[in-house]
């Protein structure tokens, strides 16, 4: 019971602050929400993936865990080595060592190595917005029981929450500050 008690009022502290006072982002959410909503069969997926990438990176895809985004050049030197031909392998170590890298913080070997090769292939920035809206995209429909939640969600928030706890795997509380993030961004968004 007590648990229960404790997640309702992180669920409501949570979306009072990301309704009422959402902390910065550092990358261009118009351009990420075209992005997404262009390769997501409903505003409603692409509002839960918007969140997920703001609690991830504060929209910023060149962000390297543990690096502070906010500094304008620290991160885009990272991204810069890897663009001038920091081998595979290096990039995965490296990567994995920090904590994680790009909108959506991947750090899981077979994630990093994917999101090397994919934006190799079709890009020429390893930071490239639209890469890596498409490879959560992708990688995401991997994930065919999620997937399919995510084709029955009704709302920005289940959207977010199942992302959060199927493919993030974070906590309660964090699936809920996505859910709370998604939720913002679907009602900024979509009135827009």
């Amino acid at each position: 019971m007590r648990r229960l008690i404790v997640t309702v009022l992180a669920v409501c502290l949570l979306n009072t602050t990301a309704h009422a006072d959402m902390p910065q982002a550092y990358g261009d959410e118009k351009e990420i929400w075209s992005y997404l909503v262009e390769l997501c069969p409903t505003a409603e997926i692409a509002a839960g993936i918007m969140g997920w990438f703001f609690r991830e990176s504060r929209l910023k895809s060149d962000a390297v865990a543990g690096w502070d985004i906010r500094e304008p050049g620290i991160c885009k030197s990272f991204a810069e080595d890897v663009d001038s031909g920091m081998p595979k392998e290096e990039f995965v170590e490296r990567v994995q060592a920090f904590g994680g890298f790009g909108l959506g913080q991947w750090v899981s070997h077979d994630y990093i190595e994917s999101l090397y090769d994919y934006s190799k292939t079709l890009y020429d920035h390893i930071a490239d917005v639209k890469c890596h809206c498409e490879f959560a995209v992708w990688s995401i429909q991997q994930n065919e029981e999620l997937w399919n939640d995510l084709l029955e969600c009704t709302t920005a928030i289940q959207c977010g929450r199942r992302i959060g706890l199927m493919y993030d795997g974070t906590s309660a509380e964090g699936a809920e500050a996505i859910a709370g993030f998604a939720d913002y961004y679907y009602r900024k968004m979509v009135s827009e």
